[in-house]
């Protein structure tokens, strides 16, 4: 059904199975006659082969799998996403830990404020 459908084992408190729709680019990426997906580094690793990459790239920020997450969140928001699906999405118990993932441009206020644009008769 689209989904990626995992059991946490870095986070020992989350329990159960969880599930996370993947869009149509997502899909794209999965090869699932070969599953690249499940044979990930573990995130150790994967951060250290992260920051190889980023300096390759002379990218300034030291990437790693964390700071995708941040990544994500803030561009769901900016996209238009909510905070409360934003919230299910990283399945965070409390809104509050969600709201740590929460960035907002200097431009983001104005162009909230201009979806009333046109919404009223004056």
């Amino acid at each position: 059904n689209n989904e990626l459908v995992f059991t946490p084992t870095k986070t020992k408190k989350i329990k159960g199975i969880h599930r996370i729709q993947l869009n149509e680019p997502a899909l794209s990426l999965l090869d699932i006659e070969k599953d690249p997906l499940f044979n990930l580094p573990s995130e150790p690793n994967m951060n250290k082969y992260l920051k190889t990459v980023g300096k390759a790239a002379e990218v300034s920020k030291i990437l790693t799998t964390h700071v995708g997450r941040h990544t994500f969140a803030t561009n769901f928001l900016l996209f238009g996403g909510d905070v409360q699906t934003l919230q299910q999405i990283l399945d965070h118990e409390k809104i509050e830990t969600t709201m740590i993932y929460v960035h907002i441009t200097k431009q983001q206020p104005k162009e909230q404020i201009e979806l009333f644009n046109g919404q009223f008769d004056i």
